[in-house]
């Protein structure tokens, strides 16, 4: 089944948010180039949501061949340094249940991937990688 990359971003952001409301209703979510809360008034923790390509090539032959995307989709998950790692594991977990291996928007997800952890300006960051591919007309 083939898509198209705004069909499939969109996808994707409708299932954060679903899962949002149904798994972390109190967990503020920042969407690609979306509104941000400040750093005082947002969760913690908080996820950052970005549909990462990596590649493209042709799928079929012909005139015009169908084209296959490659890429991530990058959930991390933000906590306050200090915070402990206990509660953005929770949702790290629960996000791979959610992302686990299944189609979405004409894209095919794999198995997400855990991001190694870091820190930065007084953020503890943790996440997964949900490679993709997704073909496209």
């Amino acid at each position: 089944m083939a898509g198209d990359t705004k069909t499939f971003k969109s996808a994707v952001a409708a299932e954060l948010a679903a899962w949002t409301l149904a798994s972390a209703p109190t967990t503020d979510i920042v969407y690609e180039n979306g509104p941000v809360k400040g750093e005082q008034e947002i969760s913690s923790p908080w996820v950052d949501m970005e549909v990462r390509f990596y590649g493209g090539r042709p799928a079929t032959t012909g005139d015009r061949p169908m084209g296959r995307h490659t890429g991530a989709v990058a959930l991390s998950v933000y906590t306050r340094q200090g915070d402990g790692t206990g509660d953005a594991d929770t949702l790290v977990d629960s996000l791979i249940e959610r992302f686990r291996t299944r189609y979405l928007g004409g894209g095919s997800l794999a198995f997400p991937q855990r991001m190694t952890p870091t820190t930065l300006k007084g953020w503890h960051k943790v996440g997964v990688l949900i490679p993709f591919t997704l073909d496209t007309n």
